[in-house]
């Protein structure tokens, strides 16, 4: 590839960047996602709809487990059967045929036998896998009876009822969200759930973008910026490679009315966009461009969204477009904002000799200067003083570049006292 053709390349790679905030994800989240979080599918907890049979008429009967009491003996029964399957089968959340065994014990017992049974079985049990049993039980109570449920995992263990009532309720809203949202939207939470609210619903919304798009939509809207954020990023990470779903998620965040939607979608595709398909990030790149340039973004955002964008192109190594187009903006401030500092950090720790390069290269301006403190920090992290003291000699502010050389010399003569004197040495009366 010819030079002008790979500096179009990484100028146009840069241009999405410039749209990015978010934080990592994998290709794993996708099969996640799809699939509902954590979903013990052979297990499949029955709402009411799917637990009503009918009478040979095709009229509906009552809900089983709403309707018929404990029966004398049942949940005895059930609970030998549970520990046998616990000791002769395969482990309970990786093994189908452990699952479905479970399920077959379950699928007779009413609401009250459920309920019974979940207080016998202990979060953690020397059978070995009752743990995860229980939560199974309390997964296909909370089909029916959702209050009792979650908050009675709550109750069961005082080091691990949230971690507890939290995977019932992810387990049960993988299979039936509606019902689960609708849950969250009414029901008086403990405070422990009423702190992570946000969180329940957005990893219900992470997972229902296939199955009901327009619901999707609805409830992303009730999320708090760093939910709906992860939710939005994750659908980049997720569907970059389906195009279809890709065009759809753009065209919607796009019409959110809120810049950080569309920046966190494009994050996750960016980060993650195929390297063998760089005609398709190309043509993304270009529809982007337009948007880019408008004023979707507000002024007083701009810093931040910009230096999140420079310090994801840095990790994709097209670090030379993007900080040229940063210094191209901010050369004259002093203030570099978190997103860039914590890229440069990174940077200069894990690329030094470009980092060192880059910045010697630059023109003097108050923006290198800073930029130069946040390397700096890397150096010192890795306890390359070295490369540390080559930067902030090359700082024009006296000012600052005092205040870099006293903190090198402490914390390299803590290290390595003979170098740092050796140093000291060589910058003669500079201190």
């Amino acid at each position: 590839m010819s030079r002008n053709k790979r500096s179009l390349l990484m100028a146009l790679v840069w241009l999405a960047a410039v749209a990015a905030i978010g934080f990592l994800g994998n290709r794993a989240g996708h099969v996640m996602a799809r699939a509902g979080y954590f979903r013990d599918v052979a297990q499949g907890p029955q709402t009411a709809a799917a637990t009503r049979g009918t009478d040979g008429s095709g009229k509906p009967q009552r809900q089983r487990t709403q309707a018929v009491p404990a029966r004398v003996g049942a949940v005895d029964a059930a609970m030998e059967k549970l520990r046998l399957v616990s000791r002769n089968y395969g482990d309970v959340l990786l093994d189908w045929e452990t699952q479905g065994a479970i399920s077959g014990i379950l699928e007779d017992l009413s609401r009250q036998e459920l309920a019974e049974l979940f207080a016998r079985l202990e979060t953690e049990d020397d059978t070995g896998g009752m743990n995860d049993v229980a939560k199974m039980v309390g997964v296909r109570w909370a089909a029916s009876d959702p209050d009792a449920a979650i908050h009675a995992a709550l109750a069961k263990s005082k080091t691990r009822g949230e971690y507890f009532a939290l995977s019932i309720f992810r387990d049960w809203a993988a299979d039936h969200p509606r019902e689960a949202l609708a849950w969250l939207d009414t029901a008086e939470l403990d405070a422990r759930l009423q702190a992570r609210k946000d969180d329940m619903r957005g990893g219900i919304v992470m997972g229902l973008v296939e199955r009901d798009f327009t619901l999707a939509k609805e409830e992303l809207a009730k999320l708090g910026e760093k939910s709906a954020r992860e939710v939005m990023q994750s659908w980049g990470v997720n569907y970059v490679v389906d195009a279809a779903m890709r065009e759809k998620l753009i065209e919607f965040a796009k019409s959110t009315g809120r810049p950080a939607d569309f920046a966190a979608l494009n994050d996750g595709l960016v980060r993650v966009w195929p390297e063998n398909d760089p005609l398709g990030l190309m043509n993304h790149l270009q529809d982007l461009q337009d948007y880019l340039e408008s004023d979707a973004v507000p002024a007083a955002s701009r810093p931040e969204t910009d230096a999140a964008a420079v310090g994801i192109a840095i990790q994709r190594e097209y670090h030379v477009a993007a900080l040229e187009w940063w210094m191209g903006r901010y050369s004259q401030s002093a203030e570099t904002p978190k997103p860039l500092r914590e890229a440069m950090n990174n940077w200069s720790r894990q690329k030094p000799e470009v980092a060192v390069q880059w910045l010697a290269a630059q023109p003097e301006s108050p923006q290198r200067d800073a930029l130069s403190g946040a390397a700096v920090s890397g150096f010192i992290g890795k306890n390359n003083f070295p490369k540390a003291a080559e930067i902030i000699d090359g700082i024009s502010d006296p000012a600052m570049r005092q205040a870099g050389i006293e903190r090198l010399e402490i914390l390299w003569k803590e290290a390595d006292p003979a170098a740092a004197k050796a140093w000291k040495d060589m910058r003669g009366d500079a201190d």
